[in-house]
């Protein structure tokens, strides 16, 4: 529904977002069939002894796919966006809004930030491993942004570069791809990021999504080879 990772809510979308936008955590398995947390641009982080501040080291070396530089402020940015935009269309900003407010994030440096809670969460980590906590390019979104005033000079609306950010336009994450040609409701074309931070024997050089309604169509696509993962029904 969109490539925007701060207001998609659905597994569809964030299946393809998390290829082209990071978080500081994510999900992935321990080889026994469990699900773990890992790190990703974060390193580490440790959690005052009252349970309410938490301070991130971040990776040194990660670029947006721009080649622009990803910093604390990027992070701070990007988590200030979603308790400021407010997910209108998925309402996802409540993983969170219920922990946060974006006066509670403070830049230490380029590699450090801190986050205060509302109250001790022992789940806290586990909700930014989402997408909603992914990490996108604070000055491009700004160049971006589309703000209305009224005549006194108070805004009136604010995107927070949601018109931009919806594309996923080149520089807006720091993930293994970028989105070379997305057709909605027919087609997502993703390449590599070259900059990418994690090194890796990757060979899947592009990856063609597309969207088929019809379970009939679908079945023949694998029968005939064209298609190397999607949904059928069950039957087949």
């Amino acid at each position: 529904s969109t490539f925007d990772p701060h207001d998609a809510y659905d597994s569809a979308s964030g299946d393809v977002i998390e290829n082209v936008f990071d978080t500081l955590y994510r999900y992935a398995g321990d080889g026994n069939g469990n699900a773990i947390i890992v790190p990703r641009l974060a390193t580490s982080h440790t959690v005052s002894t009252d349970q309410l501040t938490y301070t991130f080291t971040l990776r040194d070396d990660v670029k947006f796919s721009n080649g622009d530089v990803m910093t604390a402020e990027d992070v701070v940015f990007s988590w200030c966006r979603v308790l400021g935009y407010g997910a209108p269309e998925s309402h996802v900003d409540w993983i969170l809004s219920q922990n946060l407010e974006c006066s509670n994030l403070t830049v230490v440096d380029s590699t450090h930030f801190t986050a205060k809670l509302f109250a001790p969460y022992s789940g806290f980590v586990s909700t930014i491993a989402y997408t909603v906590g992914a990490v996108v390019n604070k000055d491009l979104c700004n160049a971006n942004r589309v703000v209305t005033k009224y005549a006194d000079g108070t805004t009136a609306t604010d995107d927070w570069c949601h018109g931009w950010m919806d594309e996923a336009p080149l520089g807006a994450g720091t993930n293994a791809y970028i989105v070379d040609t997305w057709i909605r409701e027919d087609r997502i074309v993703l390449t590599p990021n070259w900059l990418y931070w994690e090194a890796g024997n990757f060979n899947i050089n592009r990856f063609s999504y597309s969207i088929v309604t019809e379970a009939s169509t679908r079945l023949l696509a694998f029968e005939d080879g064209e298609a190397d993962f999607g949904s059928v029904n069950i039957e087949d």
